[in-house]
C-alpha cells in the first residue's frame, strides 16, 4: 500500500485461487478481494497472473488489459528430467500438502475403485498437512494401502517423479502446481482436475477429470495404465512443453522484461512480451 501513496511502480504478482477453509475465512477472504486486493490489483503498474483463468479474474476485478500479462512459474527442466528406466510398479503419486483443497479423499476413492480392475497399483502420497490422519483412515476403510513417505528432500522427489507412472492432481483449488510442472519435466504424464484452468497447461500430457467423480478419475488412470503407446505419447509432450514453455530461463527472460517495461515507464505490459 505503501507504493500506492508514493511514485513507487508496483508490480504485484497474483497467486489467484481462493483457499477453501470453511465460511468464516472464505467470507473474509472474499471481503479482502473485493475491497482492498481490488484497488490494490487495479493500481499496480503490472500485474502478473500465473495461469489465463487467473488473468480472467483479474481483468473482472477491473485490471487494465494492458497492464496485465500471464507469466508461469517457472522450474529446472535440467534438475527435472526423464531417466531411462523399466517400471517396476504401476505408481501413481502426489506431492503436496495434506489440506481440504488438495481433494484427496477423491483420489484415495478412485484408486480403491481402479484397484479392482487394477490390483497392483501403488498410490503414494508425499507430503505432510492437518488432513494426514483422515486420509490414513479413509484408506484403511476402503482396504487401500497407501504410502505416506512424509516430506521428502529435493533428491527424493526427483526420483520419486521419475519412477511414477502417472502423477496425480485432483485439487479444487490451485494457483499453479510446481509439482505438475516438475512431474511433466521428469516425462511423468499426468492426471489433473477440470475447473482450475490447467487445460492449457496439460495440452496433451495427460488427462482432465472433474475432481468430484471418483469414477471419472479411476476410468482415466485405467486407460493410461494400460496403453502403452497412449502413456509414452504424453510422457514426450509433458517434456516437450515443460522445456519449451516453463524453464527457468524462457521465465526468467519474461519476467526480466515486465520489470525493465516498468523501470521504462511504458504502462504498455502486452507490447513488450
Amino acid at each position: 500500500m505503501k507504493s500506492l501513496q508514493s511514485d513507487v511502480p508496483l508490480v504485484l504478482i497474483s497467486h489467484g485461487y481462493a483457499v477453501r477453509r470453511g465460511p468464516i475465512f472464505g467470507g473474509l477472504q472474499k471481503a479482502y478481494i473485493s475491497s482492498i486486493g481490488r484497488a490494490v490489483a487495479c493500481q499496480a503498474t503490472s500485474v502478473i497472473a500465473m495461469t489465463e483463468t487467473e488473468a480472467t479474474r483479474l481483468l473482472n476485478l477491473g485490471v487494465r488489459s494492458d497492464r496485465c500479462v500471464v507469466i508461469p512459474p517457472g522450474i529446472d527442466s535440467t534438475l527435472f528430467h526423464p531417466v531411462e528406466k523399466v517400471l517396476d510398479a504401476k505408481r501413481i503419486v502426489w506431492i503436496g500438502r495434506f489440506v481440504p483443497e488438495k481433494n484427496l479423499a477423491c483420489l484415495i476413492e478412485a484408486a480403491a475403485l481402479l484397484k479392482k480392475e487394477v490390483p497392483d497399483i501403488e498410490l503414494v502420497l508425499a507430503g505432510e498437512g492437518p488432513e494426514r490422519a483422515k486420509l490414513t483412515k479413509l484408506s484403511r476403510n476402503l482396504h487401500l494401502k497407501v504410502k505416506f513417505p512424509g516430506v521428502l528432500a529435493r533428491d527424493q522427489i526427483i526420483d520419486l517423479l521419475q519412477n511414477a507412472m502417472i502423477f496425480v492432481l485432483p485439487s479444487i483449488a490451485e494457483a499453479f502446481p510446481l509439482a505438475l510442472l516438475e512431474a511433466m519435466a521428469c516425462g511423468t504424464p499426468c492426471v489433473a482436475s477440470a475447473g482450475l484452468g490447467l487445460e492449457g497447461i496439460v495440452d496433451g500430457a495427460g488427462f482432465i477429470a472433474d475432481p468430484g467423480i471418483p469414477q471419472e478419475w479411476a476410468e482415466k488412470l485405467k486407460t493410461m495404465m494400460t496403453n502403452y503407446d497412449l502413456r509414452r505419447s504424453m510422457s514426450r509432450r509433458a517434456r516437450e512443453l515443460a522445456v519449451a514453455k516453463y524453464d527457468w530461463n524462457i521465465v526468467a527472460d519474461k519476467l526480466e522484461k515486465v520489470f525493465l517495461t516498468v523501470v521504462d515507464g511504458c504502462s504498455d505490459m502486452t507490447s513488450r512480451l
